[in-house]
């Protein structure tokens, strides 16, 4: 199966995370998407947050450097900016 927008969600969520602020909510990235490629459904958007984050779940299909937020409060995440990496 290919990417409906030519790119895997998880890429899709780079893009999200350049235009949304450094702190934002699962909420806020589930609108970002419904705007910006509205065939990824809210859940996709979520889940695929939930697997991008640092500690995320162990089933996450995603490698530790493909792992982009941090969950600093329940639904809310920043960026992750690896130690030794200018902001």
């Amino acid at each position: 199966m290919s990417p409906i927008y030519g790119q895997p969600v998880w890429l899709l969520m780079r893009d999200a995370l350049d235009d949304l602020p450094e702190e934002f909510t699962t909420q806020g990235v589930v609108e970002w998407f419904a705007t910006h490629y509205p065939e990824v459904s809210a859940s996709t958007a979520s889940t695929t947050l939930s697997d991008l984050e640092m500690s995320g779940p162990p089933s996450s299909p995603y490698r530790a450097d493909q792992r982009c937020v941090r969950r600093i409060a329940r639904g809310v995440y920043t960026r992750h900016h690896p130690a030794g990496v200018a902001v």
